[in-house]
């Protein structure tokens, strides 16, 4: 079983170039940039917490802006699972299974520091924020 235990930052960088349009094209990356075992869990023999590393990038088209976001994630899991996933990580042949819950977790971290760095430099949000709206029925009432 996998367990996420610990999450950090490790850089933030973030710069407008020019006034944002409409017409400009966001693009995102997130890339693993190493896997690795720190040390086995204290309380456990069968346990090991390996660290994800990341980069979580927001290109803004034109060269109107770029948001950069590195950082950690801690998983503990079964000592076994974690040599698995440590060969595999070697070949660059990550499961599914693996990846999913581990890009998940750093989006949903990532994607809430971008949104607040957006705002703070008055540029677009990366991807559409939900919004409500009146119905045509409504409108013909008001």
């Amino acid at each position: 079983m996998m367990e996420f235990v610990g999450f950090a930052f490790t850089k933030i960088y973030a710069e407008r170039f020019f006034e944002n349009t409409d017409k400009s094209k966001i693009e995102t990356s997130l890339n693993l940039t190493s896997i690795e075992e720190i040390f086995p869990k204290a309380d456990s023999k069968k346990d090991s917490i390996l660290k994800v590393s990341f980069k979580y990038e927001i290109n803004y088209s034109e060269g109107v802006a770029k948001i950069e976001i590195q950082g950690n994630l801690f998983i503990s899991l079964e000592k076994s699972f974690a040599e698995e996933i440590l060969k595999k990580w070697e070949k660059k042949n990550l499961s599914d299974s693996f990846k999913l819950p581990v890009f998940n977790t750093i989006m949903h971290k990532s994607n809430i520091k971008s949104l607040q760095i957006e705002d703070e430099l008055g540029l677009l949000p990366h991807f559409q924020l939900p919004s409500l709206s009146l119905s045509k029925k409504d409108e013909l009432h008001n």
